[in-house]
């Protein structure tokens, strides 16, 4: 606030020293300063009325038409006020002759384009300054609103797949089989790690892995011998690569809604995972019903790629493809983004 305050200051002054040469110019310079005390209220006044209220409620918002209408009242308002000064002048300081008058204010049009060239400098300034506030709320609320969205993506779980967990559990516990403790404790770590992965951007590799592999078990438990499923993650141990959230799950969710739902023979469902210098590689396939729909088409697929253009803007590759009954999903993440290494 001090430094704004200041700043107003201090353009007034180098606006009004500017004022009192033009003024004083082959006259007396006592006399300038003091015309252009008496002047100046009505530049300051008008730059401020243009800037802090007809800009704000009529040009920020779009109504031109009433803001030039009312700019051309002030204009009209200030040349009234500036005329009857300058005959104040004409009166009690030239006396009534035209040829004593300060130069400045022997012609009344010059006197008021250079005072409202100062207010055009003001008024340009502000416009320029609320224009950036604007953009930069606007920009403010996108990027909150695309966050909020993104928190929301990463936080999906097809509904489906609770409820059948949850019914597997059930059928668990009514045979009193020694896998309900397990399933428990696999899906509560899978819905903390939903909610709790939701707050961060970016989240450990390894730790995405275990919980697909906890979704995995959990999915596995309904198809049981009629899944054939196969992974291979070929990553060093010491390969500490972060990637978003709930990727991998939103994967392997897709692949078995699409590949083992409706499906009453074999399933075949595969993921790999590997890296070469720059790049994380990830390639998922899975059965599917011809006549079921692409699967690329699906909300899931959707998801991924809202949640990887916020975080990796073009930067990334993902590509699906039908391949006889398989459907296919390859996506590259990039280790690098400039500067930036998506390393923990």
């Amino acid at each position: 606030m001090f430094t704004k305050i200041a700043s107003h200051i201090i353009y007034w002054l180098l606006a009004l020293s500017f004022c009192i040469l033009i003024i004083g110019y082959r006259g007396d310079w006592q006399e300038a300063v003091f015309l252009t005390i008496v002047f100046s209220p009505i530049p300051i006044g008008s730059a401020y009325i243009i800037s802090y209220h007809l800009l704000e409620e009529f040009l920020m918002k779009q109504k031109y038409f009433r803001f030039f209408l009312y700019v051309a009242y002030i204009l009209i308002t200030s040349f009234f006020f500036i005329s009857v000064i300058n005959t104040a002048v004409f009166i009690y300081v030239a006396d009534y002759k035209f040829n004593m008058m300060p130069p400045a204010t022997r012609d009344i049009l010059t006197l008021f384009a250079i005072l409202f060239l100062l207010v055009i400098l003001f008024v340009a300034v502000q416009s320029i300054r609320k224009w950036g506030q604007a953009n930069e709320e606007k920009e403010r609320a996108l990027k909150n609103a695309a966050e909020s969205e993104l928190r929301f993506l990463k936080t999906q779980l097809h509904p489906h797949f609770l409820f059948n967990t949850l019914n597997n559990l059930y059928t668990l516990t009514l045979e009193k089989s020694e896998k309900a403790p397990e399933l428990v404790l696999k899906l509560s770590g899978l819905l903390d790690y939903v909610l709790e992965s939701g707050k961060s951007k970016m989240v450990d590799l390894q730790s995405e892995i275990n919980v697909m592999n906890n979704f995995i078990y959990l999915e596995s438990l309904r198809y049981e011998d009629r899944l054939d499923f196969t992974h291979s993650i070929d990553i060093p141990d010491d390969f500490k690569v972060q990637i978003p959230p709930i990727i991998l799950i939103t994967i392997m969710e897709n692949c078995f809604k699409h590949g083992a739902m409706n499906n009453s023979g074999q399933i075949k469902i595969s993921i790999e995972i590997s890296q070469n210098q720059h790049e994380l590689i990830i390639k998922s396939s899975n059965t599917f019903q011809l006549n079921s729909g692409r699967n690329s088409s699906g909300i899931g697929l959707k998801n991924i790629r809202k949640q990887l253009d916020f975080i990796y803007s073009e930067n990334y590759s993902l590509s699906t493809k039908e391949e006889g009954e398989l459907f296919l999903l390859h996506l590259t993440l990039p280790l690098y983004a400039g500067n930036k290494m998506y390393y923990s």
